[in-house]
Formats: structure tokens, sequence, C-alpha cells
């Protein structure tokens, strides 16, 4: 298997929001790996530039745009991956493709992890993605860490494309599952994060609340909580999620997608550092 991360064509049309659109669906923020169909209403859009290729439009922030010819032909074998969602262009309708398949691939014990001059981390200079987390079904997703911006796609979408001869986004190879990928972290690195993994997985607190119990507390305390590799906190309005790295540091980020495996998870009140030591 193969992973490309999509982005614009130059080939391609390029539109943008119209200028007398009264949509709010015209927001790319809005794009976070969650169906929106109950609530849709159409936007419209016009052209900006004007391109060669019509099978696929460039819509400002990453939404694959696609005709109604292409629409046919990818919806029975993405159903239940994307939302295929109506726009109005030029008393044309298009598609935009909102992507509601979010997989957690990202392999955090081999991901190269950098650190900023701040001392902030910063997250996915190159992609390592869990070879187990993709199945063979998976045409098109998208990552927690990313959701609302990167659309990956799989041999198979590239497959598709090629048999019905449409000409797509750009395509950027970013995985392959074939080539062997050296971890970006030293063998002393990841004997310490193997071991400290296992340390956190041994739930030591109570009492163990729920994934939504905890959402409550944070917006009431100032309390950080913990479940294994994860910590939750509430910050600048926003509710944050981390992860453990091959760094021995946490990496937080917005919550903007909750996985499955995130919301079944029990919780307690945080009982380590920001490098997993425990206090």
């Amino acid at each position: 298997m193969k992973i490309w991360e999509i982005s614009a064509n130059p080939a391609n049309t390029t539109i943008v929001e119209a200028e007398d659109n009264l949509s709010s669906f015209s927001d790319i923020e809005l794009y976070k790996g969650l169906p929106l169909g109950g609530e849709w209403v159409p936007f419209k859009v016009q052209t900006y530039q004007e391109g060669s290729r019509m099978d696929f439009y460039n819509y400002y922030g990453g939404i694959p745009v696609i005709t109604e010819k292409t629409y046919e032909i990818l919806k029975p074998y993405m159903e239940n991956q994307v939302e295929f969602l109506p726009i109005i262009y030029d008393q044309t309708v298009l598609y935009a493709m909102n992507v509601t398949n979010v997989i957690d691939a990202i392999d955090y014990r081999s991901i190269k992890v950098s650190k900023m001059p701040s001392g902030k981390l910063n997250p996915l200079d190159t992609y390592h993605f869990n070879n187990d987390k993709i199945k063979d079904i998976d045409l098109i997703f998208k990552i927690p860490e990313q959701v609302s911006t990167s659309v990956f796609v799989t041999s198979k979408f590239v497959d598709l494309l090629n048999m019905y001869k449409l000409e797509g986004p750009s395509l950027y190879l970013v995985w392959d599952k074939n080539i062997p990928v050296q971890s970006a972290a030293t063998a002393e690195m990841l004997l310490r994060y193997d071991e400290r993994l296992s340390q956190l997985n041994i739930c030591s607190r109570i009492p163990l609340l729920s994934f939504n119990d905890v959402i409550e507390n944070l917006k009431v305390t100032n309390k950080q909580y913990r479940s294994k590799e994860y910590k939750l906190k509430y910050q600048f309005n926003k509710v944050f999620i981390s992860k453990y790295t091959n760094l021995s540091e946490f990496l937080w980020r917005p919550l903007h997608y909750v996985t499955p495996e995130i919301a079944g998870l029990l919780w307690h009140e945080d009982d380590t550092n920001d490098f997993g030591e425990f206090i």
C-alpha cells in the first residue's frame, strides 16, 4: 500500500467563495471529519483561475471538489468514507468531498518530532503510518492531528483515477508500506520510550472517569487528566490532547476530532510531568 497527500493541481480550475455567497459552510474550519449533511446549506463559488482539467477543482484549504461526473464514478466506492455535499457554481452542481474517514494512524514511536526555538514540539516533519491501522478498504482518510487540513489517499484511490481516466489533484507520495522506513528515533530513545510507555499503561489512580465526564470537569477545574499515553487539558477556551512521543515528551494539539479509542478510554487526574515522569 502507498499513501499520498493530495493538494491543488495547477492544471485544474481554481474556485473561491463567491461574493454573494450566503452559506457559512464555505469555512474550511467546519470540515473536521464529522458529517455535515443534516445542517447543510450549499455554498456558492466562483472562478478564480481557469484550468484545462475539469474532473477536480481546486478550492482553498484543501477540500476536494469534484464534478457531477466524477461524483457518479466515485460515490459507490466511497460512501462510508466521504460525505458528498453539493455546492453552487455557475448554475452547475459541484460536490465538496467532506472526508469523514478519520484514522488514528500516526506511529508515535517512529515519527520525527523536532523542537522549535520556543521549546514546543514540532510534529510530523515526515509521516510514519502504522501499517495495521490502514485497511484495504480505505481509499481516502484524514488523521486526527491534521483533521481540518490534510487529506490522504491510498493506492486504491489512485487506481480508480487511472481506471476511469479521471484527472485529479496533485498527489505527493508520503508513505510506501513495502519500503522499510528507518525510525527517526535512536535505539536508546526507543528503549526509553518503550519502557516509559509500559509504565504509563499501568493505572494507579482513582476515580476513573469517562471521556464525557472528563470534558465537563476540564471546563470547571484547572486540572489535567491522563489515560495511558494520552493527556487532556483545557486552555484558551479549548480542549487540548497530547500523546507521548519518542522524544520522551507529550505532544499537545487542539482536540478537533474524538476517535473511538479516545472516547472509550477511562481517565484519572494526571500523575506525570511533561516528560512522562511520575510525580
